[in-house]
């Protein structure tokens, strides 16, 4: 089910809010171990959240244009283990802001900023030394399924470029980007060492810096 509404309170801003639930059936579940994966689709599952999304139109004569999204989320399933967990991809809230903003002329600045909380992953138990857990068996013993989460991720992109036109005739743009330009060390995965003593982190983008153009005929 989904319920939204959205109004324009000026002819420069649109604001809208939604919200939805949705019962999962039929999710594909892993019954044996990843080595003999054997498809099973008696999963289930439910999904709720909602959306808040401003809006500030580019309009003639106004420098800054652009918009906003947070959104909150849960999603979870039941099938692995018999109780309901969180789902690989559960992500509790998130931010997106894109903006533009005409610094002069044909000077433009363009921002894109986006957050997310951490994604879930399942940790091996630990005793009070910090010492693996093992089973009767030999096992490694791990926490609760999606008990643990990653850290947050976080990204700012700036852009500052220049449109000109060629010859009165041909539309060019040179351009200097900044990717990830507050350098934020977002985490991909850990993976770990084959018994599981060592944990290693698998890291995103650094800060990298782009210069580019183009002309459009």
């Amino acid at each position: 089910s989904l319920l939204g509404i959205e109004f324009q309170p000026t002819p420069s801003y649109t604001i809208k809010l939604e919200s939805y639930y949705k019962h999962l059936e039929d999710l594909i579940i892993q019954q044996d171990s990843s080595a003999n994966f054997i498809p099973d689709n008696s999963g289930l599952g439910f999904a709720f959240g909602g959306e808040l999304f401003l809006q500030k139109r580019e309009l003639p004569n106004q420098r800054l244009s652009g918009w906003l999204s947070y959104s909150y989320g849960v999603t979870k399933e039941k099938g692995v283990e018999p109780y309901y967990y969180y789902r690989e991809f559960d992500q509790r809230h998130t931010l997106s802001i894109v903006g533009r903003y005409n610094l002069f002329r044909r000077w433009f600045l363009d921002i894109q900023y986006s957050y997310g909380s951490g994604f879930p992953w399942t940790a091996p138990e630990r005793d009070e030394t910090n010492d693996l857990v093992f089973d009767d068996e030999g096992e490694i013993v791990f926490e609760e399924k999606s008990s643990s989460r990653y850290p947050s991720y976080e990204r700012l992109d700036l852009r500052l470029s220049i449109q000109k036109q060629l010859f009165k005739k041909y539309e060019a743009e040179a351009y200097l980007e900044l990717i990830n330009a507050g350098n934020h060390k977002n985490i991909y995965e850990y993976y770990w060492s084959d018994d599981y003593a060592t944990r290693f982190t698998s890291y995103m983008l650094p800060l990298l810096p782009f210069f580019g153009a183009r002309i459009s005929f």
